[in-house]
């Protein structure tokens, strides 16, 4: 660790690779890995580095052994924060450094089943926060390989309190103490009914985009509707752009454009700024006429 005030630095040998750093670089999550008769065993473990003590969270019995055809040298970069890269997307750690979700998966007869766990990393203690009952299998590939998988860890909201997660197009928001989990958002239901088939616009970018609030527990989308056409070239029409939240996991449409949006995104909990032309406005979440604040109005360039 160098200290860039000083340049002084201080080196320590690290048990496996890193996954990532607390913020204060009090700890660090690490990878291990061995090579035993010919197999890869995998496990994690917390390290404290004022101590360099090191804390088992995750042992080599949740990971099925894998067949190793040839040594490969895996360079790994490491974050500096706790965000964990797509390559441990199983996992995910709190701000705080304190708390860690896991996306457990083990095999059952032919079929992979998944589950979400709460790991303290000061005790290492597990508890179970979605049940396998409450998540799909996935066959097991012949191939050995995974394919996709059905459920996404997303991210903790603010308070630590919760968490969200992701199964096909469904968010749910899960409270840890509870263990009780509520749809979020349900991203399946059309933005615009007549397209209902359709994932993409007639432009080809993406239907909708989506946003959540500073608190982790709202979600909204936005989204650019154009008229499919069917001449060659298409020369796609445009229909409207929409801001909807979500209310029960579903849809409520708050403002609809007759001009593209750029993008939408939360102030806070209740206030939504977006961008639409040249201009910016601000949009409460309930509804009503949105605000515009730039160029103020009554500028030169305001309408």
């Amino acid at each position: 660790i160098i200290d860039l005030d000083s340049d002084s630095s201080v080196r320590f040998r690290l048990p496996g690779n890193v996954v990532c750093f607390a913020e204060d670089l009090s700890r660090v999550l690490c990878s291990c890995t061995r090579v035993e008769d010919g197999r890869q065993y995998d496990s994690y473990v917390v390290v404290e580095l004022a101590s360099l003590e090191e804390r088992l969270i995750l042992p080599e019995a949740e990971f099925p052994p894998r067949q190793v055809t040839e040594q490969v040298d895996v360079k790994v970069q490491a974050s500096i924060t706790a965000a964990v890269g797509d390559r441990y997307s199983f996992l995910k750690i709190n701000d705080a450094f304190d708390t860690a979700l896991w996306l457990k998966q083990r095999v059952d007869g032919d079929h992979f089943r998944y589950s979400i766990e709460v790991i303290d990393l000061d005790t290492a203690e597990r508890a179970v926060a979605v049940p396998e009952s409450a998540t799909p299998t996935m066959p097991v590939v012949r191939t050995g390989g995974t394919g996709s998988v059905p459920i996404a860890l997303h991210t903790f909201t603010a308070d630590g309190a919760g968490f969200t997660y992701a199964i096909g197009h469904q968010t749910y928001l899960c409270e840890i103490e509870t263990g009780e989990s509520v749809l979020l958002a349900d991203h399946g239901i059309a933005v615009d009914a007549a397209q209902r088939e359709s994932r993409t616009s007639a432009a080809g970018g993406p239907r909708f985009a989506i946003d959540y609030s500073p608190s982790g527990r709202r979600v909204l989308r936005h989204a650019n509707v154009w008229q499919p056409s069917s001449s060659d070239p298409p020369e796609p029409r445009w229909k409207f752009a929409a801001v909807e939240v979500f209310e029960s996991g579903k849809p409520v449409r708050i403002h609809t454009g007759r001009r593209p949006i750029a993008d939408a995104l939360w102030l806070d909990d209740q206030r939504i700024v977006f961008y639409e032309d040249a201009a910016i406005y601000v949009l409460h979440s309930a509804g009503g006429p949105p605000r515009q604040i730039f160029p103020p109005v009554g500028s030169a360039g305001s309408e």
